[in-house]
C-alpha cells in the first residue's frame, strides 16, 4: 500500500476546510512526550499536529500526525525496536445529547514507521465531548486498534479556551499493548 505523507494529510484538511461546516473546525499543535511503560526504554518526544472538521449531518473528519519516537516492547512489538511518525486519518459521526454533551463514534486508518518498514491498520472509535462551561471542554476517545497487534487506546483531552478562536489543551494518550503513555500540551485554533 502506498505510504501516506504529511502532504496528503494537509491536502485532506484543506479540501475539508473548503466545505461548508456546521461547527467550527480546529487545528492543534502539541508537544508530545511519549513514555514507554517498560522502564529500561527512554522517553521519546516530538510534535503532534491534530485537526477536526465538522461536516453537515453531524459527520466529521479528523486526523493527526505525531513525530515522536517510541521504543516498542512486548512479545509482538519488540522486534521492531523503534516506531515514529504515527499518522491517523478518519471520519466519524456525533450525536448531540444536549447543548454541552455529544457522543461520538468513528473509524480511522492509522500508519506508523517502524524499524524495518511501514505498518498500517484500522481503529474503531467511540467517545464523547463535554463542554460544562463556555471556556472549558473535555474530550474522551476509546478506540480498538488493529495495527501490528490488537490494542485498546484511550485519549483524554482537557481544553481551556483563552478566547473565541484559541485554547490550550492537555492530553493523556495511553495504549495497552503498544505499551506506552503519551503526555501532550498544545494550542488549538478554531476557524
Amino acid at each position: 500500500m502506498a505510504r501516506p505523507s504529511l502532504r496528503f494529510t494537509i491536502c485532506t484538511f484543506l479540501v475539508g476546510l473548503s466545505t461548508i461546516c456546521q461547527a467550527q473546525p480546529h487545528l492543534e499543535l502539541a508537544y508530545s512526550e511519549v513514555n514507554p511503560d517498560w522502564k529500561p526504554y527512554a522517553n521519546g518526544s516530538g510534535l503532534r499536529v491534530l485537526g477536526k472538521l465538522s461536516l453537515p449531518k453531524s459527520l466529521y473528519l479528523f486526523g493527526s500526525y505525531n513525530t515522536a519516537s517510541l521504543q516498542t516492547s512486548g512479545p509482538e512489538l519488540s522486534r521492531y525496536k523503534e516506531a515514529t511518525d504515527w499518522r491517523i486519518i478518519g471520519t466519524g459521526w456525533a450525536y448531540p445529547i444536549n447543548e454541552s454533551l455529544r457522543l461520538q463514534s468513528g473509524v480511522s486508518y492509522q500508519g506508523v514507521d517502524v524499524q524495518g518498514g511501514y505498518q498500517d491498520g484500522w481503529a474503531f472509535h467511540t467517545g464523547l465531548k463535554l463542554t460544562p462551561l463556555n471556556w472549558m471542554f473535555f474530550e474522551l476517545d476509546l478506540a480498538y486498534l488493529d495495527l501490528l497487534v490488537q490494542d485498546i487506546s484511550l485519549e483524554a483531552t482537557l481544553g481551556i479556551r483563552l478566547m473565541d478562536h484559541a485554547a490550550i489543551t492537555f492530553r493523556l494518550h495511553d495504549h495497552s499493548d503498544w505499551d506506552f503513555t503519551a503526555y501532550e500540551a498544545g494550542v488549538r485554533l478554531f476557524f
